[in-house]
């Protein structure tokens, strides 16, 4: 088990770093285009896909980076209960929470994967003037989801582990 476990958490790494590195780099050229589109505007120029667009930057943005904020520990913590407990109880609350958040994630991954197919097999398109094929875009939901279910599965691995030690 040890050494699946060992494959799991060197794919999850491999997958988080690149999926965030893509949000990264979109990040950073997302204001470029913005400033470009704005200006270009004002010049009588409209890019009309770049608020279409957008919108899916945001999406990606969010879902390629959640499993690299869950492996860094970058998400928001509220302890002002928790905080206060022995250990030994917080380490139960965390496996809890854990658990709940890995059967949240596989519903929620199950349900963006068939409504990716359904958008795939009908060839859903954007209202907007770009007539966008949208399963791409649809598609950055699953990715994100599948790369922070695999850490989840990971960390709750490490969890259980750790708290079998005591």
């Amino acid at each position: 088990m040890e050494k699946i476990m060992n494959v799991l958490e060197k794919i999850s790494n491999k997958i988080s770093f690149l999926l965030f590195d893509i949000a990264v780099f979109s990040t950073i050229i997302w204001p470029f285009i913005m400033v470009t589109y704005i200006v270009l505007r004002y010049l009588g120029i409209s890019w009309l896909f770049v608020e279409e667009y957008t919108e899916y930057w945001l999406v990606l943005i969010i879902f390629f980076s959640i499993s690299y904020i869950l492996k860094t520990k970058g998400h928001i913590y509220v302890d002002i209960v928790v905080g206060k407990l022995p250990n030994k109880y917080r380490n139960v609350i965390e496996l809890i929470t854990m658990c709940l958040t890995l059967f949240v994630s596989l519903y929620l991954l199950n349900h963006s994967i068939q409504f990716t197919n359904y958008a795939f097999n009908i060839g859903v398109k954007s209202s907007y003037s770009s007539r966008t094929l949208l399963w791409p875009m649809y598609a950055f939901v699953p990715i994100g989801l599948v790369s922070f279910t695999l850490e989840i599965i990971v960390q709750l691995y490490q969890k259980i582990k750790y708290f079998l030690k005591y």
